[in-house]
This record gives structure tokens, sequence and C-alpha cells, in this order.
């Protein structure tokens, strides 16, 4: 963004809420945002949104990936994989099928938890956006 901004785009908005804008971008902003209103209360909407994203799914963020969802090598894999691989199936492991069947697999709580939590989180954003609009 130049000294003398013409137009704030919605990336140069963007920038700025996400903190990736450089110190006189920012100064340059801040000025752009005291000037145009409209734009002012854009911005505050998308750190609302931002904030509450955060807040929603950081912690899922940080959880380990459940076992039933990495990715393993099976004996029905089209590659060969020889028997002493570290990729090779152990005995104890199910088949592809079986690990693929409808009964429900421990771990698939934490998924369909961030799920729902996702869709819910854009239903709140969503709402805010169309009460802010009036």
């Amino acid at each position: 963004m130049s000294d003398v901004m013409h137009q704030a785009s919605d990336a140069d908005l963007h920038r700025y809420v996400d903190g990736e804008s450089g110190h006189r971008e920012r100064d340059a902003m801040r000025q752009w945002l005291t000037a145009h209103g409209d734009d002012a209360e854009r911005v505050e909407t998308w750190r609302l949104q931002r904030q509450l994203l955060h807040a929603r799914f950081d912690g899922v963020v940080r959880e380990s990936l459940p076992a039933a969802l990495s990715l393993r090598a099976s004996s029905t894999t089209r590659f060969a994989i020889s028997p002493q691989s570290p990729l090779a199936p152990s005995a104890a492991e199910p088949p592809l099928a079986a690990r693929f069947s409808s009964e429900p697999v421990v771990g698939h709580s934490h998924l369909s938890a961030f799920v729902l939590g996702f869709c819910s989180a854009l239903v709140l954003v969503c709402l805010l956006v169309f009460m802010h609009r009036g």
C-alpha cells in the first residue's frame, strides 16, 4: 500500500485485521479507517469474527489427530510392500474393509465435534454479518 492511498482493497483490509501488514502500512490503514467509517465497521466485524473463530477452534487445532484418521498402508495397497518394510501392516491390524465398516470408531467423536462446532460458528458468523447489515 502506498503512502497516498486511493482505495483500500479487501486484501489490504484483511492483511490489517490479520496483523500481516508492515508498520507503514498499518499507520496508513489507521488513517484510512479514520476517514472511512464504512471500512472501519467492516474491519471491526472481521476482527470480531476472527476472535470468535479463534476462541472456538484453537483448542481443536491443538488436538492430536485421531488414530482412525492416521495414514497407514494396508495389504490392499496397489504398491508392493515387503513384510520387513515399516509401512507393512502388522498382523494385529484389521483388514481395510473392517476399518471402514459402519461401526463407530473411537476417535471420531473429535471429528464430529469439530464439524458441528465449525458449522455452529459459521452460522453465528453469518447471523452477525446479516444483523450488522440491518
